[in-house]
């Protein structure tokens, strides 16, 4: 059996998918609240927000509109810098995912310690 690959245009809206939802669970982890939370306030299931945020759906206008405000963000939050998530596992995307989260929560403090880990980290690497 021959596997035929999808056309690349459709492999970008899947990642154009993963990456918006990756973004919508950053900036809810970021503030606090569980997915079924952020279903209940955007007034959709949480089977369509997991759908979301994992990349099975696009959300749909509107419901990118409540969720920034819900979130507290931009609508431009979550389609910023895309270009170059193209290409990414879907794990990279998850984990850049969650530490964006992890990072939004932080006190600049914390944050501070963290930097200086990470450069520590990198200069290891090197």
């Amino acid at each position: 059996m021959v596997k035929i690959g999808l056309p690349a245009h459709l492999r970008e809206m899947d990642e154009l998918k993963k990456t918006i939802g990756n973004r919508i669970r950053s900036c809810r982890l970021a503030r606090g609240l569980s997915q079924q939370e952020l279903a209940l306030n955007l007034g959709r299931s949480t089977v369509a927000m997991s759908n979301i945020e994992r990349g099975r759906s696009f959300p749909s206008v509107e419901t990118l509109l409540k969720a920034a405000e819900v979130l507290e963000c931009e609508v431009r939050d979550f389609f910023e810098g895309l270009e170059t998530d193209i290409g990414k596992s879907d794990r990279r995307l998850r984990l850049e995912g969650e530490m964006w989260g992890l990072l939004f929560a932080m006190s600049d403090r914390e944050l501070a310690a963290v930097v200086k880990a990470a450069k520590a980290l990198m200069a290891v690497r090197d």
